[in-house]
């Protein structure tokens, strides 16, 4: 499989999106697309689909290739059950199950030395075949496999569409992609919606993928795991850096690094000849050498100055004094929503200075909880103490702290009615807003450009302790970049809330994990709290936190071993079942190869002796599949 790129040309009307765009893509390729918003990533996904056709240039595929493309919610039937929307990827699979299955009973009733039979014989391998190639007896496994890693439980299975929430989709349809299977797997954002677990499932599941795989991400971390080429989609262009998104950052600062010193270099020499050729022009004696010069100057061909198109953002957070040693004190504190508590007896201590990042699934109370540290919300249980001279700082990721009709320009100004306009404008270059665009009605700006007004805010407030909530969702992966060295070097506290995981991999002294079970803290950053991901997962489920025994709980304990007993009572009878299941099925499988054997199609009885034999094993293989999916959902 093949996928080139020659001198690829497209533009909207009399604005050029993509000029002159070459690259390759085989069937090993792992290749991460990035670049500014509006630069012209999706464009380029959309191009190899053959949504979009270039204007110029050719797009070569070889013939035959099948191309998957992640797109939200697409190809999901509202009314199928998720279980059901699974199993449409092998319709074909089935239908071969469906008609062996017409078939057996045909034959069992057939005359063996009919013609009938001979032809049902015949039609009976040749579906086999096909089933066997698509590998058909593991459709459910393979369902199973991927809904678990992408997040879903068994309970969810009989779920249906129409019901779910617009994130449960968007899995959704990645599952039903990964399970296609496609030799081009084209993905577009595909780590918004999905927790930490879920990330390393797919992250470790596109490792092994059998095909290439295409991403569209500003999810650094994840461009970092699971791709070897970075395709960087800049001033209408696209150049190739190999390597993980890591390397490109070294490569694109080498390549500004040499480039910059050639260009001074150049600078130079022309610098020196001008000067030359102004000296000795009029002089007899060195004009002929002064119009030598004045040629080689008209035929040299000049260098541009190397420049990054990424605008330019100074996140800075100053600060006048520290606060006392104790910043938040938590002890005892129930996180409640509606005055349901969904995690209980939350404690722990953020001394000045540390960096703690909170995560944890979607819903677990978060963002409620950093409302509650900040008395936006009421603790019903338990205490939250704040140290003295603290000033906070807080970034709500949803929240709009502005009026949507004043421009950015008035937004701070009515904040800050003391500081003049060109102090104001100086601050808000700094944050990427110059020219007309602090002019722009608030209500008008982007996700990204919204952020950084709050971030400027933010700056002008002075904190010496910053409580964040998401900060750099809605910013593109060059404002990260500049957000996460100015997290790093403010000396003052933060309490953050982050599901970006190089942030947290950068930025964080411990990782505070929210659960229903509780809470766990793990010092260091996201590289430690990922090794214990990686730990429980290999354990099969996470431990719940120590707590101290009470008569209550050793009650409870008592009861927990009698389950655990029973547990493995099960988890013996599933293993005696899978064996049962493998036996079964490689005797299908013999029966079947032999049921294809040339010879075979002309003896009557053994066709009839062998059609039986395979009716009788898939009854006894349906009865031990629904024995193990009764001791598996009791796991």
């Amino acid at each position: 499989m093949e996928i080139k790129c020659n001198d690829l040309s497209l533009s909207f009307g009399q604005f050029p999106i993509l000029q002159g765009v070459n690259f390759t893509l085989t069937d090993t390729s792992r290749v991460g697309i990035i670049g500014q918003n509006g630069a012209g990533k999706s464009t380029l996904l959309k191009l190899i689909t053959g949504e979009l056709t270039p204007d110029a240039g050719d797009l070569f595929i070889t013939r035959g290739t099948s191309i998957g493309f992640l797109k939200q919610n697409s190809g999901l039937s509202a009314e199928r059950t998720i279980f059901e929307e699974m199993r449409s990827v092998f319709s074909r699979l089935l239908f071969c199950q469906e008609q062996m299955a017409k078939l057996q009973r045909q034959m069992a009733a057939a005359d063996p030395a009919g013609a009938d039979y001979a032809r049902m014989a015949a039609d009976y391998a040749a579906l086999n075949t096909e089933f066997e190639a698509g590998d058909g007896y593991t459709i459910d496994y393979r369902i199973r496999t991927v809904l678990f890693g992408m997040g879903f439980g068994e309970e969810d299975f009989p779920k249906e569409i129409y019901k779910m929430s617009g994130g449960e989709k968007t899995r959704l349809a990645l599952a039903k992609l990964l399970l296609l299977g496609p030799q081009v797997l084209l993905l577009d954002e595909p780590t918004n919606h999905l927790d930490f677990t879920t990330l390393l499932w797919l992250e470790n599941y596109l490792k092994g993928y059998k095909g290439c795989v295409v991403v569209v991400s500003h999810d650094r971390y994840f461009l970092d795991t699971t791709v070897t080429e970075i395709l960087e989609v800049s001033r209408h262009r696209v150049k190739s850096y190999k390597g993980n998104y890591s390397r490109y950052k070294q490569l694109k600062e080498e390549e500004l690094y040499a480039g910059s010193r050639a260009y001074e270099k150049q600078q130079k020499v022309i610098e020196k000849y001008e000067d030359y050729i102004q000296k000795n022009l009029v002089r007899a004696s060195t004009s002929k050498m002064a119009k030598s010069r004045r040629k080689a100057l008209e035929k040299m061909e000049v260098l541009e100055k190397p420049t990054e198109e990424k605008e330019v953002v100074r996140f800075t957070f100053p600060f006048d004094r520290p606060p006392f040693e104790n910043v938040f004190s938590v002890k005892g504190v129930d996180v409640c929503v509606e005055g349901k508590a969904l995690i209980h007896d939350v404690s722990f201590t953020v001394k000045r200075g540390e960096k703690a990042c909170i995560v944890g699934e979607n819903g677990a109370g978060k963002s409620t909880f950093l409302k509650q540290v900040l008395g936006m919300l009421p603790t019903l249980r338990g205490r939250i103490q704040t140290g003295g001279f603290v000033k906070i700082g807080y970034f709500e990721q949803e929240q709009n702290p502005f009026h949507p009709g004043e421009t950015v320009l008035d937004a701070l100004h009515n904040k800050y009615p003391g500081m003049t306009e060109l102090e104001l404008r100086s601050h808000l270059a700094a944050f990427a807003f110059t020219g007309e665009e602090i002019e722009k009605r608030v209500g008008e700006l982007s996700g990204g450009e919204l952020a950084k007004l709050k971030f400027a805010n933010l700056s002008l407030q002075r904190p010496n302790v910053l409580v964040l909530d998401e900060p750099s969702n809605h910013l593109d992966l060059f404002a990260k970049e500049e957000l996460q060295k100015a997290l790093k070097a403010y000396e003052g506290t933060i309490l953050m809330v982050s599901h970006d995981r190089y942030l947290l991999n950068d930025t964080a002294d411990y990782i505070i994990e929210m659960s229903r079970s509780g809470v766990e803290i793990t010092p260091g950053n996201f590289e430690a709290y990922r090794a214990k991901l990686e730990a429980r997962e290999a354990a099969g489920q996470a431990q719940e936190q120590e707590k101290k025994p009470t008569p209550k709980q050793e009650a409870g304990n008592y009861r927990s071993k009698e389950e655990r007993r029973r547990a493995a009572q099960r988890r013996e009878a599933l293993s005696r079942v899978e064996r049962a299941i493998e036996d079964c099925e490689a005797e299908m499988a013999a029966q079947q190869a032999a049921l294809a054997e040339p010879d075979v199609q002309s003896d009557y009885q053994r066709l009839a002796d062998i059609t039986a034999a395979l009716e009788a094993l898939q009854s006894k293989l349906d009865g031990l599949m629904e024995e193990w999916e009764t001791l598996e959902s009791a796991q």
